[in-house]
């Protein structure tokens, strides 16, 4: 089957299995009269549309469904219908739409790669959160969402989102509730850039048995391993750490008084879901430091929490190369 085709008949399946009953803010109320723009037309539509204005869209739709242009719903009819869809419609259609497409897996894993982008729309006066100043006084500023996505590296296919104003944007916050998201059976690796790496991250990675190989910054490194440590190991090195996090300074009250250098105090602005401020309760922390050499001679860190015999660091400098796949995929 050509596979243009298979997506769509994909797609049209997942709609027609979803009902109004389901998905409506008033379920037996909303969607059971007879309209030009039915259940189904309204998510068809709502996934088609371009950038152009409601009319114009709603007028490409109906010609591309064969439809007479001319008996269009107006402006108004679409937008109300559009309202009495619920807010998880299209959070479930988009991943039951995932479902009909296998997943192929590396090595056992499924591999994720996550990464941020960031959207402008059309201005919004109520919704000042997503509001972004210009530059200077005489650039215009614009509204904007920003958006963390997991993308399926080996079956490219975007697999999970989290959507924030761009004023209140947090990737660390929003890659921890895409770790925590969904029930999953397969193995998953977690792949992402500098940036994604925190003490928060790592532990909710290992609460959700998930696996991850990011980029370190230098500077995280060096505060990871502690400048003696890094010092004594050399050009490329391959070492596994225990880092014990504590909310006190109080070292009175540690576990392990004779490992004062694992100890990595979490301040009280940072975010730690894990431990509230003033916990005098600890927590261990295994992770493996990577420094790899590249082809052109430069030296790159990654953090990770896979096995070292199963995957040595070429197989890390082999699986990071591919999270390029979400740079050159698109989000529309």
């Amino acid at each position: 089957m050509n596979y243009a085709k298979h997506t769509h008949d994909s797609l049209v399946g997942a709609i027609h299995a979803m009902t109004p009953t389901e998905y409506s803010c008033k379920p037996g109320i909303h969607f059971t009269r007879n309209r030009k723009f039915s259940f189904e037309d309204v998510l068809l539509y709502l996934i088609s549309s371009g950038r152009g204005s409601i009319s114009e869209e709603v007028r490409k739709y109906c010609i591309s469904s064969g439809r007479d242009a001319d008996a269009a719903p107006s402006k108004s009819a679409v937008c109300q219908q559009r309202c009495k869809l619920s807010p998880d419609a299209l959070p479930n259609l988009f991943h039951a739409f995932n479902d009909r497409f296998d997943t192929e897996l590396f090595n056992g894993y499924q591999l994720l790669a996550v990464d941020g982008s960031e959207f402008c729309f059309h201005s919004n006066r109520w919704d000042q959160d997503a509001y972004v100043r210009g530059a200077s006084r005489k650039q215009r500023g614009y509204f904007a969402v920003h958006l963390t996505a997991a993308y399926d590296l080996l079956s490219r296919k975007y697999v999970d989102a989290i959507i924030q104003p761009s004023r209140l944007k947090n990737e660390h916050d929003a890659v921890c509730r895409l770790v925590a998201s969904g029930d999953h059976e397969t193995k998953r690796l977690l792949l992402a850039d500098r940036g994604f790496g925190s003490y928060n991250f790592y532990l909710h990675a290992r609460n959700a048995a998930l696996d991850f190989l990011i980029r370190l910054p230098k500077n995280q490194t060096k505060a990871l391993l502690g400048e003696a440590t890094l010092q004594s190991l050399g050009e490329t090195f391959d070492t596994t750490i225990i880092r014990r996090l504590v909310r006190t300074r109080r070292r009175s009250g540690y576990l392990h008084p004779e490992e004062p250098d694992s100890y990595r105090v979490i301040g009280s602005a940072t975010q730690f879901d894990h431990l509230e401020p003033g916990d005098s309760r600890e927590i261990a922390l295994s992770l493996r430091i990577v420094r790899i050499r590249l082809d052109d001679g430069s030296y790159e860190d990654l953090v990770t929490t896979l096995n070292p015999s199963a995957f040595p660091p070429r197989k890390l400098k082999q699986l990071y190369r591919l999270r390029w796949g979400i740079e050159t995929s698109s989000f529309i």
